[in-house]
């Protein structure tokens, strides 16, 4: 999607909000859902019930907490890049 220049700026920081919050989801979501469904073909392939399973949700919540925390480290820099350009045109 093309982002206009002449848009209001609420509008612009409303569409950030939305995608940081999908990004999130599908960051937690994915991996979680992933090593689940893994657990699960793993336990019906080796008849190890509850075993993957619990595994799959181990690994899928430590892969999606280190998703998170990149996806806030991200996050943060950028919101201090733009903090800092419009401290810039600020000054001007």
């Amino acid at each position: 999607m093309k982002s206009n220049r002449n848009e209001p700026e609420s509008d612009q920081k409303e569409r950030n909000i939305v995608s940081f919050a999908l990004g999130l989801g599908f960051a937690v979501a994915g991996p979680l859902a992933v090593f689940i469904i893994l657990g699960v073909w793993l336990d019906g392939l080796w008849n190890t019930r509850p075993l993957f399973i619990l595994l799959g949700i181990l690994l899928g919540l430590v892969s999606a907490v280190f998703a998170f925390a990149r996806l806030l480290i991200l996050s943060s820099a950028e919101s201090k890049s733009e903090e800092a350009k419009n401290q810039n045109k600020s000054r001007k």
